[in-house]
């Protein structure tokens, strides 16, 4: 069971005993009553997954996935939560998806390595996932799109859309930064040519 103390400065603490029977600490500062019994029911809970091997409460396991630092890194460091394990860079991750596409038709493979080439030259090789925002995305749309057919252009932002969706499915990101950008592709009548009759039947006969 999780408990709240309070210090002779007034700075607030979460209190507990881990697995082990040792006493744990988790230091909050100088945070109202509210926030520290809000703080002392996720612990107690987190600390009850722990202990059973169940899966996290609903509302505890979103609390989670919004908190910040420094709460988080404490958490951690009692041992109530793992840490996060290092986002992978772009770079990393377009090598690690079209390595892992062995599903994927030569042509296929085509179409993903100049869209992740584009894709890291405008954005960087270092650049973690999490750190591409749908601002970012739509600026990539737009560079990449320069010169380029309408859509071409939402072809190649439609396959950068799958290489950062991958990166959904694997849990690695919460969204997909490139949601919203328009990538369905539609018919190009400018290039529509009428061939009369007379025409058709020379074609015909060649």
């Amino acid at each position: 069971m999780a408990t709240i103390g309070r210090d002779k400065n007034g700075r607030r603490r979460i209190l507990f005993v881990d697995r082990d029977g040792k006493r744990r600490t988790v230091r909050l500062g100088r945070v109202d009553q509210r926030t520290a019994e809000a703080v002392c029911r996720h612990a107690e809970a987190l600390l009850s997954a722990k202990l059973s091997g169940q899966p996290l409460v609903r509302e505890t396991a979103v609390w989670v996935a919004s908190m910040g630092e420094p709460l988080r890194g404490r958490l951690v460091k009692v041992g109530l939560i793992d840490a996060e394990p290092a986002c992978p860079t772009l770079a990393e991750w377009c090598e690690r998806y079209i390595a892992s596409r062995t599903d994927a038709a030569p042509r296929t493979l085509i179409r993903l390595r100049p869209a992740a080439k584009r894709l890291i030259a405008y954005l960087g090789p270092t650049t973690t996932l999490d750190r591409i925002t749908p601002l970012d995305a739509a600026m990539f749309a737009e560079w990449h799109g320069l010169g380029r057919a309408a859509n071409t252009k939402r072809r190649l932002a439609g396959t950068a859309k799958q290489i950062l969706g991958a990166a959904v499915k694997a849990r690695i990101l919460t969204h997909n930064p490139f949601t919203g950008i328009p990538t369905t592709t539609r018919p190009d009548r400018s290039r529509d040519v009428f061939i009369d009759r007379r025409t058709l039947g020379l074609l015909l006969d060649a």
